[in-house]
């Protein structure tokens, strides 16, 4: 930029390697792990707004239908805080086997993009994430919800599809007007 003035724009690496997609200037990628506070901060700030509770179960709160039968009745207990601290009990991985159940009833393996779906690659459908977490909730706990901490990105996740779900506008545009100070963050 020069003077306020964009100059020169452009993407580095691939959005998808074994095509050989490029990176757009513009593409949305996720900041890896330093983006977890920040979600955590929006959740708290739903909760002491009075716009969700921390410990209302996960999948009542979304109303998620299950997509097979219940394998542990557990999972009823997974609760938002849960996911805030890693404890919800499926273990770092619930993705692999939800994705494999989803696979044998002929959607497409699922891969985060964005809080509403999961999308392998640009050309397939994506599996929105109500149905990708109905199967998840069709799987064995590992542990009780609220033992054992175990990493697991796909619990921010779902907070991410919580506070979209709660505010009603993507959990982006709730971090920039809901949780930052507008006059502070603004879109490029």
């Amino acid at each position: 930029a020069n003077q306020g003035t964009m100059v020169y724009s452009r993407g580095y690496g691939w959005m998808d390697r074994e095509r050989k997609v490029p990176t757009k200037p513009a593409a949305m990628i996720g900041i890896a792990s330093c983006e977890k506070p920040i979600t955590a901060a929006a959740i708290r700030r739903l909760a002491r707004d009075g716009k969700l509770n921390l410990d209302a179960g996960l999948f009542d709160l979304l109303k998620i239908k299950p997509q097979g039968p219940i394998a542990d009745p557990r999972m009823a207990q997974i609760t938002l805080r849960h996911l805030l601290a890693h404890t919800a009990g499926w273990g770092p991985d619930p993705v692999s086997e939800a994705a494999e159940a989803a696979r044998k009833k002929g959607h497409s393996e699922p891969i985060p993009i964005d809080s509403k779906a999961w999308l392998p690659d640009p050309s397939a459908h994506p599996i929105p994430m109500e149905l990708f977490l109905g199967f998840v909730m069709t799987q064995k706990l590992k542990n009780d919800p609220g033992a054992k901490a175990e990493y697991c990105n796909f619990g921010f996740d779902t907070l991410r599809h919580v506070i979209t779900t709660v505010t009603g506008r993507p959990y982006i545009e709730y971090f920039q007007r809901g949780l930052f100070r507008p006059d502070v963050v603004r879109e490029f």
